[in-house]
């Protein structure tokens, strides 16, 4: 699997023909090629040496149609090539639907947009304040440094910013990254490539991106949050209906930090139906369940709370009901 991240750090501009991109995906060539590549209406100029003398055999086409890749060594070396059609095409990456897949995985929000940088760009939003996830591919240490010296001058903000592999992350784009409190992943560790062409995350896009998330300028009230809490339970008590209960689509959206289309998907429902549950969120709450996933330490500190006053409550009623019994003994 860490063969798929690593080719395409290795395939420069992401164009290459389909014996370069088998060489480098190996056994997931197809899978991928389905899923993330599309082909140019362009053909190859040359192709790489079969001998793997590490020139490029120049595509020729003669009168009669045929293809042949000729090597331009000098002195020459390689006999020329037979190629067809289907060699010369050139195959290329689809970011969007890269970008799509890496945020369906995560649970963001997909939102492509060009950044105006090589082989960079956003491809999905976390959390709702909208924390920007950028996807960058490099070739090399200098570019991809270049770019993120590029992305703080651009964004100003906290940002999270993915890149296949770790390989070109230094010193250097760490101490640059922290200064705007931004964070950095590789999808080496965090993804993987199912066979069916969807990509699935390893851990939780809140538990890796929660922590860059800008802090909430003005904490709630505990009173609020317990009384926010309170009518959640309340809805929960009613068990009005079976699919995608409210308070399940709170704990998945709210707490959990899931895009709309993750919650479908744990609860096995439509999209449609979350977002109307969204919408009776909102209007029992009188608050955007968006503005709630920025709560999520202080739900989790009072659900602590009750849980230990519970658990002391048990206990204390256990240690008088063991006195009384040693009493009438």
């Amino acid at each position: 699997m860490s063969k798929v991240w690593q080719c395409l750090e290795d395939i420069h501009g992401l164009v290459a023909v389909p014996v370069t991109w088998r060489s480098g995906l190996a056994g997931s060539f197809e899978v991928f090629h389905a899923a993330y590549l599309r082909t140019r209406t362009d053909r190859a100029k040359s192709i790489p040496c079969p001998n793997g003398c590490g020139c490029a055999h120049e595509v020729v086409e003669h009168r009669d149609g045929s293809l042949v890749g000729v090597c331009r060594c000098e002195p020459w070396n390689c006999e020329d090539i037979r190629l067809s059609a289907e060699d010369v095409v050139l195959l290329e990456l689809n970011w969007q639907k890269l970008g799509r897949a890496i945020a369906r995985a995560f649970g963001c929000d997909a939102k492509l947009g060009e950044l105006g940088l090589p082989h960079t760009m956003q491809i999905a939003s976390f959390s709702g304040i909208g924390l920007p996830v950028v996807l960058t591919i490099q070739n090399g240490r200098d570019g991809f440094q270049n770019v993120v010296g590029q992305l703080i001058a651009r964004l100003r903000e906290r940002f999270v910013l993915l890149a296949p592999t770790g390989r070109f992350y230094d010193a250097h784009a760490h101490g640059l990254l922290n200064c705007v409190k931004a964070g950095f992943f590789n999808l080496e560790s965090l993804l993987t490539l199912l066979p069916s062409g969807l990509l699935q995350a390893r851990t939780s896009s809140g538990e890796l991106f929660s922590p860059f998330l800008p802090e909430v300028k003005e904490p709630v009230p505990e009173e609020v949050a317990r009384q926010v809490l309170a009518l959640i339970g309340e809805l929960h008590s009613q068990k009005t209906v079976r699919k995608a209960p409210v308070s399940e689509v709170f704990r998945l959206y709210c707490k959990e930090g899931y895009a709309a289309e993750r919650v479908a998907k744990e609860c096995r429902c439509s999209k449609a139906l979350v977002v109307l549950r969204l919408k009776q969120l909102r209007m029992k709450l009188g608050r955007d369940p968006a503005e709630l996933r920025q709560l999520s330490s202080h739900f989790e500190s009072i659900e602590d709370s009750l849980t230990d006053s519970r658990a002391k409550h048990i206990h204390r009623e256990s240690a008088i009901d063991e006195s009384r019994f040693e009493e009438e003994d």
